[in-house]
């Protein structure tokens, strides 16, 4: 059986940023760059979040990839409402690619029911249409807008970055406080062999 194990998160940079340290079976070590492991940081300190929480950004990565490869994934413990969430998402990926035998299971040592207070709404920001479009839908509900350095704009691109900032505080229908900055290695921690698939 070909899996992923998480052996552990920590926080580092003063809370603000979430390593992941997970070994590999032999099988699937070529789809994984072990020099690059999957990190995120956000751009204020996030250390008091729970383990079961912390793990969802690095499932929400890994778990597509176990399914299209096939492995299973062990991790400690996990919020039970995004353990829900995946088993939908993997049904729409199926829909989407009927001819992929989707394999890859997730193994959780222990499902946390944690309760969510706040009313807020929150949405992925890239700046383009799609994002625009989806703001202009959820305007009334004054949304967090999150943007992801390493998703459409390389790590390494900090000039694109600043101007991208820049353009978002410059911009009158965004309300400043509701921005957030978040850089991740999302497009890093794999190889070029995941993209062949």
């Amino acid at each position: 059986m070909e899996y992923l194990k998480v052996n552990q998160l920590s926080f580092e940079k003063e809370g603000k940023k979430i390593k992941y340290s997970y070994e590999l079976s032999q099988g699937i070590m070529p789809f994984f760059n072990m020099d690059n492991s999957l990190y995120v940081e956000y751009d204020r300190s996030i250390d008091q979040t729970p383990y079961n929480i912390a793990i969802v950004p690095f499932l929400a990565n890994i778990m597509p990839i176990s399914w299209f490869v096939g492995f299973d994934v062990f991790v400690e413990e996990l919020d039970s409402i995004f353990y829900e969430s995946l088993s939908i998402l993997k049904k729409e990926f199926s829909k989407f690619h009927p001819k992929k035998n989707l394999k890859g299971t997730l193994h959780v040592g222990k499902l946390v029911p944690n309760k969510l207070d706040g009313n807020h709404t929150a949405q992925l920001f890239s700046g383009g249409l799609d994002s625009y479009d989806t703001f202009t839908r959820t305007f009334s509900k004054n949304p967090y807008l999150i943007s992801i350095l390493g998703a459409d704009v390389p790590i390494s691109d900090t000039d694109k970055w600043e101007k991208f900032k820049r353009f978002n505080s410059e911009e009158d229908l965004v309300n400043e406080d509701r921005l957030l900055y978040v850089e991740s290695n999302l497009r890093d921690f794999y190889t070029y062999k995941l993209d062949l698939l």
